[in-house]
């Protein structure tokens, strides 16, 4: 497993969200985090690993699945 890019890892993280029927904005939200944090993101800045844990926490969407591919364990 290779990792990738920020923009890569966003594309990761943005099928998962889908998946949930989730938007951005509702899982800043229910991760406590600023909605910029993640369209920084989107935009090629890596979240800090604390905001990872929280998105990880929030929504089941591991940081090895943002890093790695959904399918990551």
């Amino acid at each position: 497993m290779a990792l990738y890019s920020s923009q890569k890892a966003y594309e990761n993280y943005a099928i998962l969200r889908d998946e949930m029927g989730l938007s951005d904005c509702a899982v800043a939200r229910k991760a406590g985090i600023y909605p910029s944090i993640i369209s920084r993101w989107r935009d090629g800045s890596w979240p800090t690993i604390r905001s990872m844990e929280k998105i990880e926490k929030a929504t089941g969407i591991t940081i090895a699945q943002i890093l790695y591919g959904p399918d990551a364990k």
